[in-house]
């Protein structure tokens, strides 16, 4: 149970202290989105959804899955920003979408 309990709060350290940093280093000004996740980060504007995840592999390769369905539905471009050492996988599946689901990836 401790280790459930730290790895809960190693997410919330993420969301909190890391990932805004991060959103920052985009162009352009992102603001907080708050979703359903206690995997991911969210950050948006009009036109894009940014999703940052931490540095758990598992959850980089669901990042793309989930941050589809949620750009799709608000017809936003997807941004990904993922770990350096987790995107290989993502990244060998992203040059098969189509242009206008193809999401561009950023790596931490």
């Amino acid at each position: 149970m401790a280790g459930l309990s730290a790895n809960l709060a190693e997410r919330e350290s993420f969301k909190v202290d890391v990932a805004p940093g991060l959103a920052q280093q985009l162009p352009g000004q992102l603001k907080v989105e708050h979703h359903r996740s206690k995997v991911f980060s969210y950050f948006g504007d009009a036109n894009r959804l940014v999703l940052i995840a931490g540095a758990h592999p598992e959850h980089a390769a669901w990042a793309l899955v989930y941050g589809l369905g949620l750009a799709e539905r608000d017809s936003r471009r997807l941004v990904l920003v993922l770990p350096h050492d987790a995107a290989f996988a993502t990244m060998q599946r992203v040059p098969w979408l189509t242009e206008e689901s193809r999401p561009e990836i950023w790596l931490h």
